[in-house]
């Protein structure tokens, strides 16, 4: 889980965003294993990272001009997870409190509509472009991986810096699946 916090705002902000990866098509109902009354509340939504509709393709990261080096899938063209294979699917659950009054509402409910959407999007289309990187990784390597870019990004926030550019990886509800 990767929590989000603001030292202005204090205990009136919080978000988090959970995560979860199955290798399916986007079938699993309840993946990251919610409650009954969160999982009533919930607004699940299908993200296609190769349909450029929604958000714009950044240069260099569109997933329908990609084509793996190492393992020759690709081009991901919109719709691909129905019939790729493998495939995995991230399934996401983002929880967001703002207690600022006349804000609150607007603010979540922009937060879990769409203020997370467009960086899901850009993450997991720039995650299949850098498939050259990881592809053959073992659980060990991406651990390995996890911390050392926790690491840079402890030090980056000691400095007073936000962490941006340190690495490639951030570590009502909206929930949102990505199949990649």
């Amino acid at each position: 889980m990767t929590v989000y916090e603001n030292k202005y705002l204090g205990d009136r902000f919080y978000m988090s965003v959970e995560t979860m990866h199955l290798p399916d098509r986007g079938g699993t109902e309840n993946a990251n294993n919610l409650g009954k009354e969160e999982l009533g509340k919930l607004n699940m939504e299908t993200i296609d990272v190769s349909d450029s509709c929604e958000v714009k393709m950044e240069k260099g990261y569109d997933p329908s001009r990609f084509k793996s080096l190492k393992t020759g899938r690709g081009p991901f063209v919109p719709g691909y997870y129905k019939t790729a294979d493998p495939v995995m699917t991230c399934y996401k659950v983002v929880r967001l409190k703002f207690k600022v009054p006349m804000l609150q509402s607007s603010i979540e409910k922009w937060g879990q509509s769409s203020g997370m959407r467009s960086p899901f999007i850009s993450f997991h289309r720039k995650l299949i472009c850098w498939m050259d990187e990881w592809a053959g990784w073992s659980i060990e390597d991406i651990r390995k991986y996890e911390a050392e870019t926790a690491t840079i990004v402890r030090e980056k926030l000691a400095q007073g810096g936000t962490g941006t550019g340190a690495a490639r990886k951030s570590t009502s509800k909206s929930s949102s699946k990505s199949s990649s």
